[in-house]
């Protein structure tokens, strides 16, 4: 049950963060053909950046208990897994901090240079 609140309070965050992130972030998804929305959660995130670029494949990695049963769409998919293992190939990997003092998105290409920061 307090994983269940905890997951839908940190996706409340993730609905105003990604939709400034979207609004301010143009270019930064444009030519990527596939993205992992690492500790994705629910997909809040993802679902908002599959509507916007409905080109983009985007995948939701979470730990495999947060993923369950969940269903993907068109673009989107879900995948369980241990990002401390290993994380599902893409062109580009967007990681979320959402804390007390910050909150802020980053989009890396798989060759590691910094796409855009929201911080």
């Amino acid at each position: 049950m307090a994983h269940k609140l905890y997951h839908e309070a940190k996706g409340s965050d993730a609905q105003l963060i990604i939709s400034v992130f979207i609004k301010n972030g143009k270019g930064v998804f444009e030519g990527l053909k596939s993205l992992v929305d690492v500790g994705g959660c629910t997909g809040i995130v993802a679902k908002a950046v599959s509507k916007a670029y409905p080109e983009l494949k985007c995948s939701v990695f979470d730990l495999p208990h947060v993923v369950e049963g969940l269903e993907g769409g068109n673009n989107m998919n879900y995948i369980g897994g241990d990002m401390f293992k290993s994380v599902p190939s893409a062109h580009a990997i967007l990681l979320k901090e959402h804390g007390k003092f910050f909150c802020g998105c980053l989009v890396l290409p798989i060759k590691g240079e910094c796409l855009y920061s929201s911080s």
